[in-house]
């Protein structure tokens, strides 16, 4: 998830400098996709976007550490997710 989330904040501001340089850009300048690009690319929806993805890694961690040391999972799976 937290990859998703980095994922379409970049997505977002990429998508946001292309349609500066132009404005008629085929299915970006859609009115509705449009809209979801610009508010993603806004400055305080990339600092909430970043807060949430590293609070989703925080809890996704203890929970990983807390299977492993209950017996839930396995230290390899702990590794793959970092």
């Amino acid at each position: 998830m937290p990859i998703i989330i980095a994922a379409l904040l970049t997505l977002s501001f990429e998508l946001k400098k292309e349609l500066d340089k132009n404005p008629s850009l085929p299915i970006v300048s859609q009115a509705t996709i449009k809209s979801y690009v610009l508010k993603g690319a806004a400055a305080d929806m990339q600092e909430y976007g970043r807060m949430v993805k590293s609070d989703i890694e925080v809890y996704a961690g203890f929970y990983v550490v807390a299977m492993v040391a209950i017996g839930g999972g396995t230290l390899i799976g702990a590794f793959f997710y970092w």
